[in-house]
């Protein structure tokens, strides 16, 4: 076949350079309530250990305070990110509070590999007694560390949490994220959407 005439190959060129480029994937803005709601548990408690298995990190929580799920004295998690966006992380000794989910039955792949496997987070469950693995929700968001400061326990929030963002004072120099609020006040925000009905779906 001849060649591609000159002409011919820069209108080709032009095309694809006006063509839209693809969407970065990203998180999208969650509110605090929904936050809450689509949390499985929700619990205070302090890392008392992480370990590997394979590509996936685990820890295990020391449970202080349960305001949703089950009241358990430990739990573990999947303590690292499993896709792209995901910054779910843990250091021992931290003190969190901690909104999980439990694993999809149906988006269970038994086969796959890589960080957040069945078969990683099975060698984890043993090595940290723990009879499953919670996800932290909406890609590592759902986890907000606790800490003192000056004016009392603070308990920072991701800046992708829209109504958790509205409000929040940038005053602690401690915080990674900067946006933090006194843990009373979030623990008292949390029980008080969890006592009243949810809005049906689609309002």
């Amino acid at each position: 076949m001849a060649a591609m005439r000159t002409p011919a190959r820069w209108t080709l060129l032009l095309a694809l350079a006006a063509l839209p480029a693809a969407s970065p994937v990203k998180v999208g803005t969650i509110s605090f309530e929904v936050l809450v709601r689509k949390a499985d548990a929700i619990v205070v408690g302090t890392v008392e250990r992480v370990a590997v298995a394979g590509e996936t990190r685990g820890a295990r929580l020391r449970v202080e305070e349960t305001l949703a799920g089950d009241s358990v004295k430990a739990l573990a998690f999947v303590a690292c990110g499993t896709w792209t966006c995901d910054i779910t992380t843990a250091e021992t000794g931290e003190r969190v509070l901690l909104f999980l989910r439990r694993p999809s039955a149906e988006k269970e792949e038994p086969g796959r590999t890589g960080p957040g496997s069945l078969a990683d987070r099975a060698a984890l469950a043993e090595d940290l007694q723990a009879g499953s693995l919670h996800f932290v929700c909406h890609s590592g968001r759902g986890r907000m560390p606790v800490h003192a400061t000056e004016t009392g326990v603070h308990v920072q929030a991701y800046g992708d949490n829209e109504e958790l963002r509205e409000g929040w004072p940038d005053s602690c120099t401690t915080c990674t994220w900067r946006h933090d609020k006194p843990l009373p006040d979030v623990l008292a925000s949390i029980r008080s959407i969890l006592a009243k009905p949810a809005e049906p779906a689609g309002r």
